[in-house]
């Protein structure tokens, strides 16, 4: 489901650290909307079962998913209908290239910090709207 040109993007993000989420939300939302580009809307979760009940409240116009979740497994969203057609990216700190992606995941990016930001949210945007 390509993005298109909305005026606005709904973003699932799981992250189970809140920093992190935060600086997440950050740079997806940046420091408000830019000309010409759709606002974005972040919701974020910290557990798989609040991602569940997110995806059934509203369904978004992609998601992120921390691929790993102590004691959870975020994967198990792949196999949620209403996330079906959802672009949908991986975030990880774990370094371990050449991984294959599970089915339904458009790509696996690299946690990022504070350097990173503006590029991770031009290639976030990117990612989904190829989806």
């Amino acid at each position: 489901m390509p993005l298109g040109s909305p005026s606005s993007i709904k973003i699932l993000v799981l992250e189970d650290v809140p920093e992190m989420g935060e600086l997440i939300r950050t740079t997806l939302v940046g420091g408000g909307p830019i000309p010409k580009e759709p606002l974005i809307e972040v919701t974020l979760v910290r557990t798989v079962v609040d991602a569940f009940r997110a995806l059934l409240k509203d369904r978004p116009h992609g998601v992120l998913l921390d691929e790993i979740v102590p004691g959870e497994n975020p994967l198990e969203l792949l196999h949620e209908p209403a996330l079906q057609g959802v672009p949908v990216v991986l975030i990880s700190a774990s370094s371990a290239p050449g991984r294959p992606l599970p089915a339904g995941v458009l790509a696996r990016l690299p946690k990022w910090g504070w350097k990173d930001i503006q590029r991770a949210r031009v290639q976030v945007l990117e990612l989904l709207n190829r989806g």
